[in-house]
């Protein structure tokens, strides 16, 4: 039996927000399944369910495993070569990003940069899609009203991948960085940005002589 590893929190509100408010059905389908598999349904039982394949479920599980939220979105197809390069694609986004509402005055505007003639509906498919946005897991990014936002943010493609939980006692840079920071750099380190950088490789410099940890 296929099994995935077990969700954060935050993880399974993204993959709920995923099913309620995801950019299309298939995306809905595939964050309620990998939730659904987190919750111990089996991959036939599954398959049942949304009327796929065995083979499916394990694709879409697995999609999930190795690329989080990205995984549960289509990949590039074969077919009609695309008009606009990535960097041009990325110009449209940009200047739509400072207008948001001129699409039509944006396409234009690649057009004319560009010399390539495009539909309006091959504008509308560069801005609808995806950017997914990797988040750690301060209290921020984990709080309530983060999250009563998620829904309204898949449906205008954005998605969320959060990085995996990890302990920074057991971390020795966290550690080093710990003691640099509340224990080692005096208070005239503050005073400018000079005075932070020159104290700061003092103290690496001399790590180990006078600056040192004993790691247990």
């Amino acid at each position: 039996m296929k099994r995935i590893r077990s969700l954060s929190d935050a993880e399974c509100e993204t993959l709920r927000a995923a099913w309620k408010g995801g950019p299309n059905g298939r995306v809905r389908q595939r964050a309620q399944a990998v939730y659904l598999a987190h919750r111990g349904y089996r991959r036939i039982a599954l398959s049942g369910f949304f009327e796929v394949d065995v083979d499916t479920i394990s694709a879409w599980l697995d999609g999930w495993e190795r690329d989080g939220l990205c995984g549960l979105y289509d990949g590039p197809r074969s077919g009609r070569p695309r008009i606009y390069t990535a960097g041009e694609e990325a110009r449209l986004c940009g200047w739509l990003d400072e207008e948001p509402r001129q699409i039509q005055q944006a396409q234009a505007r690649l057009e004319q940069a560009t010399g390539k003639p495009a539909s309006r509906q091959t504008a509308h498919r560069i801005v609808k899609k995806k950017r997914l946005v990797v988040l750690d897991n301060a209290p921020i990014h984990t709080s309530q009203a983060f999250q009563d936002r998620m829904v309204d943010w898949f449906r205008q493609g954005v998605g969320f991948h959060w990085l995996p939980p990890y302990s920074p006692e057991l971390n020795l840079i966290d550690i080093l960085w710990r003691k640099i920071k509340y224990e080692w750099l005096p208070p005239k380190a503050y005073l400018s940005f000079n005075h932070l950088k020159s104290e700061l490789q003092n103290i690496l410099e001399h790590f180990g002589s006078k600056y040192q940890i004993t790691f247990d």
